[in-house]
């Protein structure tokens, strides 16, 4: 694998993958806590969803968190379509392995607006946590978010079991 360096010296880069894998890695500077599901559509909906913004295609994001559930990187993990977003399980725990995170919070918008789950959300949900399960990374929560703020927590509606 061919690093420019900057790796090596402890830094999180922002990198660019093929369009098929775009990933961008951002490391938190502030100290940020979550604590809920609150606490954490309002990081989101500051630092990565902005209410005022349409959202063209779906995108999904992970928060990666220390096991005091500190914020340390927020990671895109895919850009999809206008209705869809295909998830391979292993990439959105690549990051969470990299940095040694004791947990994550997925998120993803609904171009659509609506942030009501679908089928496909939950059953990924689920499956999302199996995997943490056997990583030993907690998955705290799931967020789907809409137009003007709206957001759905899929701890909230049963999707993950012991969270937040």
């Amino acid at each position: 694998m061919h690093t420019n360096g900057a790796v090596k010296q402890g830094r999180a880069p922002a990198v660019v993958l093929p369009p098929s894998t775009s990933r961008f890695v951002y490391p938190e500077e502030a100290v940020v806590h979550l604590h809920d599901p609150s606490d954490a559509a309002a990081y989101l909906l500051t630092h990565v969803f902005p209410p005022s913004e349409v959202f063209e295609q779906e995108e999904l994001w992970v928060l990666l968190l220390t096991r005091k559930t500190r914020v340390t990187h927020r990671v895109m993990v895919y850009r999809g379509t206008l209705t869809v977003t295909t998830v391979r399980l292993a990439e959105v725990f690549r990051e969470a392995i990299r940095f040694n995170a004791a947990a994550i919070v997925v998120a993803h918008c609904h171009p659509s607006g609506d942030p009501t789950p679908s089928a496909y959300d939950l059953t990924v949900t689920r499956q999302l946590v199996d995997v943490g399960d056997l990583l030993d990374i907690e998955v705290l929560d799931h967020l789907i978010v809409g137009e003007a703020g709206r957001w759905v927590a899929l701890a909230g509606k049963g999707a993950i079991r012991g969270c937040w």
